[in-house]
């Protein structure tokens, strides 16, 4: 249970953490983005684009989308973040593996109650079975992280 609290407060603190992050409002920080790399273009009248960058100047941006390339002038974006973070198999991994641990654990708990040896296995078994399927189904449905790299000022 103290560990449980422990993972809690850390995850808590990396939260509280993230959220001062402020995004840059200088365009420079738009031109280290690495070409090739996902990025989504919020322009000021609402609409947004998302593909990879081919190139970021210091008047426009150029995203690739499926169909065609797009040039963005810097007047009218509004905001431009890249992908960050894991992809979703790495996600569904780490939740198959942190389901299973879990789900091994509590079925481990649950199966010592009982004198047989063989029910407790069979329990955790169940339980390391059932807890890697729901942590997997939670890592594929977690969203793709996005970081904001430059937001305009202003309204």
């Amino acid at each position: 249970m103290r560990s449980l609290t422990g993972v809690c407060i850390t995850l808590v603190a990396a939260l509280v953490a993230h959220a001062k992050d402020r995004p840059s409002s200088d365009w420079a920080s738009v031109a280290q983005i690495a070409e090739g790399k996902r990025i989504e273009v919020r322009l000021k009248d609402g609409s947004r684009a998302s593909g990879t960058l081919v190139r970021a100047g210091q008047q426009d941006v150029v995203v690739r989308t499926k169909d065609r390339e797009t040039v963005y002038q810097t007047t009218s974006v509004a905001q431009v973040r890249d992908r960050k973070g894991l992809s979703r198999t790495a996600k569904v991994l780490i939740g198959t593996a942190g389901g299973a641990a879990i789900g091994g654990g509590i079925g481990a708990a649950i199966g010592t109650a009982y004198d047989d040896g063989s029910i407790a296995a069979l329990v955790a078994g169940i339980g390391t079975g059932a807890g890697a399927g729901i942590g997997a189904a939670v890592g594929a449905v977690v969203p793709p992280g996005w970081r904001t790299v430059y937001q305009a000022e202003g309204p």
